[in-house]
């Protein structure tokens, strides 16, 4: 019986059926379609454990709007008792994150804007001030006095788009090379400045003390990049005598346990043809040794490209659910 287990999952602008939606709405055309879709995820979510188990902490990320969440956590059954949603930053494309619990949500917060101390420009000399969404922290109590802090974020697309011409809707190609530089440069230094915002966060919590903690969701890097370098910290490998040994960085350390997911399913998304780990489990010392496994669910995720509005009537998500548990 795991003692706590997570899974999260990207689940592709989950939005309600509405006739007539907007131009820039990425709405399926019919409620069936709708529908099929939160069967879909239901019935994956339910059964992703390779025990048999339901996860005790589901952590969501692009839940379109209050009344999609809902329907969801109707179909996942009572056995789900709390929940939270996360803050949009965008009220043309309002996706933010989620946590549905088998255990209550205690001390839950909305990590959504930056300190006054934090000062970031984009290429414009903007402040960027704040998440494009919140991450979404609480703390749950699997059992008495272990206390686990889970965290959940969505940073920054690596699917760009670009201004409208005119009245049009926005592109999501251009054949301006120096305008794709621009908003790729743009995107990469938006997402490394809420990565930075998420690891800070993260270190007021785990610092001087033992309290566990992972954190979750699509971060829209693979592991070894700067976004994920910031977010683990100093790297070490759970494999080999460093990992056994105490050293001044194991306080303040995070782990990234897809990195060992099986060589074959080391994915959480396609693009254009090639495999992506952009979702990802980061834990800190307390989890990470623990007994643990880590997983993914691979089977429905077909191949994607740079624009979303094609996938609307798509009912499975783009991206794989990826999940661990944890015993002592």
């Amino acid at each position: 019986m795991p003692q706590f287990s997570i899974l999260s999952w990207n689940v592709e602008n989950l939005f309600t059926f509405k006739p007539n939606p907007g131009p820039k709405e990425t709405r399926p055309s019919s409620q069936a379609i709708y529908e099929q879709k939160l069967d879909n995820i239901a019935t994956i979510i339910l059964n992703a454990l390779n025990n048999g188990e339901q996860p005790d902490v589901i952590a969501l990320q692009e839940i379109g709007e209050p009344q999609a969440f809902d329907d969801l956590k109707q179909r996942l059954g009572n056995r789900y008792i709390d929940s939270a949603l996360g803050l949009s930053g965008s009220s043309s494309h309002p996706i933010r994150c989620g946590l549905i619990s088998r255990f209550p949500l205690n001390n839950v917060e909305q990590w959504m804007v930056f300190p006054d101390t934090f000062k970031v420009a984009d290429f414009g000399g903007h402040d960027i001030k704040e998440m494009g969404r919140s991450a979404l922290k609480a703390t749950v109590t699997p059992e008495a006095g272990f206390n686990v802090h889970v965290i959940t974020a969505h940073l920054k697309s690596k699917l760009l788009s670009f201004p409208a011409i005119g009245s049009g809707a926005p592109r999501f190609d251009t054949n301006d090379e120096r305008e794709r530089a621009l908003y790729t440069g743009a995107a990469s230094i938006r997402r490394a400045a809420e990565a930075t915002f998420v690891r800070f966060n993260v270190l007021n919590l785990i610092e001087n003390n033992k309290d566990p903690l992972v954190l979750v969701g699509d971060m829209n890097d693979e592991v070894r990049s700067v976004v994920g370098e910031t977010l683990y910290g100093t790297y070490e490998s759970v494999s080999g005598g460093a990992f056994k040994a105490p050293d001044k960085h194991e306080d303040t350390r995070l782990y990234n346990l897809v990195e060992y997911l099986p060589e074959y399913r080391r994915f959480s998304r396609v693009f254009e043809d090639r495999g992506e780990l952009i979702d990802h489990i980061y834990v800190n010392r307390e989890l990470a040794h623990m007994r643990w496994q880590v997983g993914n669910r691979v089977d429905h995720t077909g191949s994607i490209v740079n624009n979303p509005t094609r996938r609307k009537d798509s009912v499975y998500p783009d991206h794989a659910p990826v999940f661990a548990t944890f015993k002592r």
